[in-house]
């Protein structure tokens, strides 16, 4: 979506004044989608990450292993749409507790207690990394390649 349909989108939907105040945020950002035919991978959805020797799989203590989600190439990006204080070189590995080993726990935005269930970790460029299978009570989520673009 272009600016100018976010605009006009907004237009159509808010009060003249706030929609002024939104569109004035609009800046460019990156967007994931599932990589077809040559286009270069950018980053992964599902699979098995590769971690650094030494570092155990992500949990949530007290409620089990979280499932990774994706795994994101930093120097790979698309720089524009990027803010400053994002990586530059490096990779992003995503976890998160899904309730697969344990129903009763959530990860909810308004309670800090339950954050851990969420975790981001940075591994620097030229870290040694290796395969790392997934704890036997989580099957991992199908992997699919991502290439990256501006929006």
């Amino acid at each position: 979506m272009t600016d100018e349909r976010y605009s006009r989108l907004a237009a159509e939907h808010l009060p003249g004044d706030f929609a002024q105040r939104w569109t004035a945020l609009l800046r460019p950002c990156v967007r994931l989608r599932r990589a077809v035919g040559g286009e270069q991978a950018v980053a992964t959805l599902g699979g098995n990450p590769r971690l650094p020797a030494g570092i155990g799989w992500p949990e949530w203590p007290g409620h089990g292993p979280l499932s990774f989600i994706a795994s994101v190439r930093c120097n790979e990006l698309p720089r524009e749409g990027l803010a400053d204080c994002f990586p530059q070189d490096g990779t992003l590995l995503f976890f998160y507790f899904d309730g697969r080993t344990d129903t009763d726990a959530f990860v909810s935005a308004d309670d800090p207690d339950t954050w851990v269930g969420a975790q981001v970790l940075y591994v620097p460029e030229n870290t040694p990394v290796f395969p790392t299978p997934a704890p036997p009570d989580l099957e991992p989520f199908p992997r699919v390649s991502l290439t990256a673009e501006t929006e």
